[in-house]
């Protein structure tokens, strides 16, 4: 069989990369009757040169001090006393710990709910679907082992990699989940959160990684959010094991050189910013609660905006965007009510009347009223010296 070529867009450009498919008639049907003779994202995953964090040809410890993901179909359960509609207040007062055992597509879709069309969101049936997607992936990826075993070259020798391959390949292929490359408006919510890629099949740089992160979660995965310049992806971080996640572009693992070229990550972006590190659920948070502030921002809600930029700060200070759109969310509050945009200069006109005041007032006795055990008496006190004379 020949290999197929792809195509995929990272920020509006085109790119290739290579689909080894699979032959079907070699592949058992799935319990509910249906084959699916699709590609299988194997050479995708090595398809531009690529920096590696392990090393082959000794095929590595899945994790790092973590169990084998489970086969029991049992997808991981958010932590109960939580439910699953805690608020952004909620979550921003927990930590990084404590989130981590919350459901990453329950923390979504609460900052989702705040847009007033996604209000009354059936979270549970989105719980449903994704443990269902995740129950399928489980079952897919223990049923084809014998691909891994056959030829573990194909996948770096990687048990990781054969895991995300599988992920990647039942998101595209099975679930036809698939990157929007036609439109991006942050006007429509469905393209920020996980209710548009669940309902729609279409997803952004913005959604598409944290459905990787939320099936991750499910299957005992590490994957977490990677922030760059406009763009997010997906990455594989357990500490022995480190592979990027290109989710709008098939999975493709992608070096971290590319984004730093492609997207033009200074030093200090990575260092400070930590632009490609691996994001914490608080970090993460942030990132949803700018992509709302743009939300708000194209409906004309100034103050809602800058009340999510300010959130965003105080979990992420560090993040570039986050600084930007705290000075642009209060320019374009400013811009759009005089108010703001007066207060400041009707507040700096009083502050340096006052001190003008006082500095003109600088050698004048001050009158004081003091309480002694005699009761109470009236001085006045020279503010240089300090000296006190009584008066009658």
């Amino acid at each position: 069989m020949n290999a197929q070529t792809a195509a995929y867009r990272i920020d509006g450009r085109r790119r290739e990369k290579r689909l080894v498919p699979i032959d079907s008639t070699k592949r058992p049907l799935r319990s509910v009757g249906l084959a699916f003779g699709v590609g299988l994202i194997a050479g995708g995953l090595a398809a531009i040169a690529i920096t590696r964090n392990h090393t082959p040809p000794a095929v590595e410890a899945f994790g790092s001090g973590q169990s084998d993901a489970p086969t029991s179909g049992a997808s991981r359960r958010s932590d109960p006393a939580i439910g699953l509609h805690p608020t952004v207040d909620q979550l921003m007062a927990m930590t990084d710990e404590a989130l981590e055992r919350i459901d990453p597509l329950v923390i979504n879709l609460a900052v989702a709910r705040g847009v007033p069309e996604l209000f009354d969101l059936d979270v549970a049936r989105y719980v449903n679907t994704l443990d269902a997607w995740a129950a399928e992936i489980r079952f897919d990826t223990e049923r084809h082992r014998y691909r891994f075993a056959a030829d573990p070259e194909q996948f770096h020798h990687s048990e990781v990699e054969y895991r995300i391959t599988w992920l990647a390949s039942d998101i595209n292929a099975v679930f036809k989940v698939d990157y929007d490359i036609a439109d991006f408006d942050a006007a429509d919510p469905g393209n920020l959160f996980l209710n548009g890629v669940i309902d729609r099949k279409l997803g952004t740089c913005v959604s598409m990684p944290m459905l990787y992160v939320a099936l991750g979660w499910r299957l005992d995965y590490a994957i977490k959010p990677v922030a760059v310049p406009t763009h997010l992806f997906a990455r594989w971080d357990d500490g022995a094991n480190r592979v990027n996640i290109e989710a709008t572009g098939y999975g493709a693992d992608n070096p971290d050189s590319l984004y730093e070229g492609e997207y033009f990550v200074s030093d200090a972006m990575k260092t400070r910013g930590r632009l490609l590190q691996s994001l914490a659920p608080r970090r993460t948070l942030a990132v949803l609660l700018l992509a709302r502030a743009d939300y708000w921002s194209r409906h004309g809600d100034h103050d809602r905006r800058l009340a999510d930029v300010l959130r965003a700060n105080l979990l992420y200070p560090e993040y570039p965007l986050a600084i930007i759109e705290l000075e642009r969310a209060w320019l374009a509050r400013g811009k759009h009510d005089p108010y703001y945009a007066d207060v400041l200069e009707d507040f700096d006109r009083a502050v340096t009347r006052i001190n003008e005041r006082f500095l003109a007032s600088r050698g004048h006795p001050v009158e004081k009223l003091i309480f002694d055990e005699n009761g109470p008496r009236r001085v006045l006190v020279n503010p240089i010296t300090g000296n006190e004379t009584p008066i009658e």
